[in-house]
């Protein structure tokens, strides 16, 4: 009989605690009700026999703090608006998130955005892709090839992935934009868009020292120093990182260690607003890396293994993920400066938006080529430089029911590449013993001077005449002279872009909105290239008898010339509809990814000049909903994206071959989460399922139906933040975790076996103290689960059968000391 009593008082307390959590517009209990339910948890503790005084009137009255997400602002549309009553899909990560989380780099975002997948192979210059929705394109190899995700920092177009790939420094916040954003932001943004934005100058007196030291010698020194210089008309800001850290991967050929750290980025900023309706910034950027990076251990090896003991060559067994063995160092240089001016201007009737940029990068890169300890193949030089400089003017504002934004966006860019290749002293021999294996290796060697295009190197004549018949049992000597096989290719563009663009969205009464947006665009490219030889093996015309065509190495290409253009409209509509607190929308988006120039001159020979730009049409379907009182907020997005002329360059051992590959669909769910468990816990999360895979191909019949390069089928992310006052004066405590989840995928753009990655979990971890609000110490850590995993996996250089891969950072742990002046 004492069971009913006690239940019934469980549901009455439940209840009570529920209701304002439940309601988000629930105001604070009433004196009288408090009493009344006061009273009644009184009545039914002393059937129980428990004696319970009722409180006062006037305590039950207190009211009950709510606990709940704050708004989230976001300028996904180009309009500042709350990130749940935008219609794109958008993940937000602020700079707050990017620390705790222990998010130093562009790479490592992906750690929190479930449909983001960041991989990097070889230098980040030229061998970084970024894909949203399994969508992206690898450029490594070739410059001509831009990327399927537009990078924007403080709207500033990045025209290469590789320059987007920099330390994350004084970050206000990353929005992340997934499907086409061709209408707002142009061409190259068919899969998305990845939005940073810096922490602008304030008016208040603002500085701060970082210092963190851990895992191989690892060391980062970032400080901030902000304020005002003349009353609130003028700020300025600057902000500077040094970035230290010893290579995870040991050469037991030199004893060095490589894939180091060795960065520093420099950025200034100035900001005058003479009044509330007009403001100037203006932004200033330096950022340079010498770095022993680019490093790839074998994962696996083929019959050309036999050969390479036999002449004296290591091979590991097995294969070691951070020992590699290789006779000629690796090294990556790269300096990007820029400088942009932006102009806001409240007219009254619309508000006026002008941006003006200019940036310039060069990279370097020289040093081991065939990844062994054999004089097979290296590099004197690879270089390249790039200058951008872009203008962009906006009017916006709302008339009416109308909401619009129109405006005009002009580039203008120089694109030179440079790079050679030399034979080694063992590469005939082992060459002619695997020919039967191996396809041609790309063999080559320094260059006296390393020549930028423009700079044009003449070869000795070839030691062969033409005419010269070798039969294979001789050709050894004459074929392959010691260190006399070089290849140089030279190319280079210049590309020009003008575009128009409107996006509008109608207020239909009832909660309606209609989206409409469309953009004309119209580009110009105009470049080519040349692939010089004095391989002797080149002298000998194709089929002549008892010479096997793979015995031709380093050979060149005529010089060519290709002008690009296109003219293209994009556009989206789209409505949405606000149910209460729920948000719902659909969307149609067309958008592409520029077509272009083939800037790698040494597969044009018998290849192709040129490449069709690639066209996507999405469809989405989203609801963004809270829960419990905004103190749960999530995302949902149905997605699918048709993509036809789908751009592929794929190594395959000997050369990167770039085509249109035919049609790749990508269509899925996503779903994201915040959670406010009290005022101290907080839960991110987010799962998405993309089913990215090639429909038709008109290269490859065999690709069909597969999944695409480095897309896994599912990923899921989640992260929690914790933080509360502890009892000593001054003093808190914060925890973080951030951790991700992908499956399985082939890492290989020709999906071949030997290249799949099994699923793993990536987990960073920062546990910390606080003291005054003006100190902090933590223990950082990133992979603390010290997983092994390859980022990417590739055909071994002129090794038919073998594997090479570039391996994800190990574990490290560290300290980090933080001062706010």
């Amino acid at each position: 009989m004492q069971s009913k009593p006690k239940g019934r008082l469980l549901i009455v307390s439940l209840v009570a605690a529920a209701l304002p959590a439940w309601s988000q517009d629930a105001p604070p209990p009433s004196a009288e009700s408090a009493r009344v339910v006061s009273q009644a948890e009184a009545e039914l503790a002393a059937l129980d026999g428990i004696p319970v005084t009722p409180l006062p009137a006037t305590v039950a009255a207190a009211p009950i703090e709510k606990v709940q997400l704050q708004e989230v602002v976001v300028s996904a549309a180009r309009r500042k608006k709350s990130i749940n009553k935008t219609a794109i899909a958008v993940t937000e990560v602020s700079g707050a998130a990017l620390t705790a989380g222990v998010i130093r780099d562009t790479q490592s975002a992906q750690l929190v955005v479930p449909s983001l997948v960041v991989t990097v192979s070889g230098s980040e210059s030229s061998g970084g892709v970024i894909r949203i929705r399994g969508i992206g394109t690898a450029g490594a190899g070739n410059a001509g090839l831009e990327g399927s995700v537009g990078v924007f920092v403080d709207g500033v177009y990045l025209p290469r992935a590789g320059l987007a790939f920099s330390d994350l420094v004084d970050i206000d916040r990353i929005e992340v934009l997934r499907g086409p954003q061709g209408t707002l932001f142009g061409k190259n943004t068919s899969a998305g868009a990845i939005n940073i934005l810096t922490r602008k100058p304030s008016f208040e007196p603002q500085a701060e020292l970082t210092f963190t030291g851990g895992d191989y010698r690892s060391g980062i020194v970032r400080a901030i120093v902000s304020g005002p210089v003349l009353g609130d008309v003028l700020a300025l800001r600057f902000a500077g990182q040094y970035n230290l850290r010893d290579g995870f991967i040991h050469n037991t050929f030199d004893g060095e260690d490589y894939n180091d750290r060795n960065r520093y980025s420099l950025r200034g900023q100035a900001l005058y607003q003479p009044g509330d309706d007009l403001s100037l910034r203006l932004i200033g950027g330096y950022y340079k890396r010498d770095e022993m990076c680019c490093v790839a251990p074998y994962t696996f090896y083929g019959p050309t293994a036999a050969q390479l003991r036999r002449q004296g060559g290591t091979v590991f067994d097995p294969p070691s993920f951070d020992t590699v063995s290789f006779d000629a160092s690796r090294q990556s240089k790269i300096t990007e400066a820029n400088l942009s001016t932006h102009l806001d201007w409240d007219l009254g009737w619309a508000d006026a938006k002008a941006l003006l940029s200019y940036q310039r990068a060069t990279t370097g890169e020289f040093g081991e080529v065939d990844s062994t300890d054999l004089d097979l193949l290296s590099s004197p030089f690879s270089n390249s430089r790039i200058g951008t400089a872009t203008a962009e003017t906006s009017l916006s504002g709302k008339a009416g029911r109308l909401d619009w934004v129109g405006g005009l966006f002009l580039s203008y860019e120089e694109l030179d590449v440079a790079n050679a290749l030399l034979l080694g002293e063992d590469a005939g021999e082992f060459a002619l013993a695997n020919i039967s294996n191996a396809p041609p290796a790309p063999l080559s060697s320094p260059v006296p001077e390393a020549p930028f295009p423009g700079e044009p190197i003449f070869f000795p004549p070839s030691p062969v005449p033409p005419s010269t018949v070798l039969p294979v049992g001789v050709a050894g000597p004459l074929l392959f002279p010691p260190r006399t096989g070089q290849t140089l290719n030279q190319s280079g563009q210049i590309g020009k872009n003008a575009s128009l663009f409107t996006h509008n969205v109608i207020d239909l009464g009832r909660d309606i909105d209609l989206t409409l947006g469309l953009r004309y665009l119209f580009e110009t490219k105009d470049g080519g290239g040349i692939s010089e030889s004095n391989s002797p093996s080149c002298t000998i015309p194709m089929g002549t008898p008892g010479v096997p065509p793979a015995l031709r190495i380093l050979c060149g290409a005529p010089r060519y010339r290709v002008t690009f253009s296109d003219r293209r409209f994009t556009g989206t509509t789209g409505l949405s509809k606000s149910f209460g607190p729920a948000f719902v929308y659909a969307s149609y988006s067309s958008g592409f990814k520029s077509g272009g120039i083939n800037l790698s001159p040494s597969t044009t020979n018998g290849g192709t000049l040129s490449f069709e730009p690639e066209k996507v049409q999405a469809y989405e379907l989203g609801l963004k909903m809270p829960f419990f009182g905004k103190a749960v907020q999530t995302r949902t997005a149905l997605f699918h994206s048709t993509f036809s002329d789908y751009q592929l360059n794929f190594f395959d051992g000997v050369s990167t071959v770039i085509s249109n590959i035919g049609e790749v669909v990508s269509r899925g769910v996503e779903f994201e989460t915040t959670v406010i468990a009290s005022k101290s816990l907080r839960f991110n999360g987010g799962l998405t399922y993309a089913d990215a895979f090639f429909a038709q191909s008109t290269q490859d019949a065999n690709l069909r139906g597969r999944q695409v390069t480095n897309s896994p089928r599912w990923t899921s992310t989640l992260s929690a933040s914790y933080k509360r006052a502890l009892p000593w004066q001054g003093m808190s405590f914060s925890g973080n975790v951030a951790g991700r989840y992908q499956s399985a995928v082939n890492t290989s753009a020709s999906l071949l076996p030997q290249a799949r990655q099994a699923g793993y979990s990536v987990i960073n971890a920062r546990l910390g103290l606080g003291f005054r609000d003006d100190f902090d110490v933590a223990l950082v850590g990133t992979n603390i689960t010290d997983k092994v995993y390859q980022a990417i996996i590739f055909a071994s250089i002129a090794q038919a059968g073998s594997f090479n891969g570039f391996p994800g950072p190990p574990r490290t742990i560290g300290l980090e000391l933080r001062k706010r002046f």
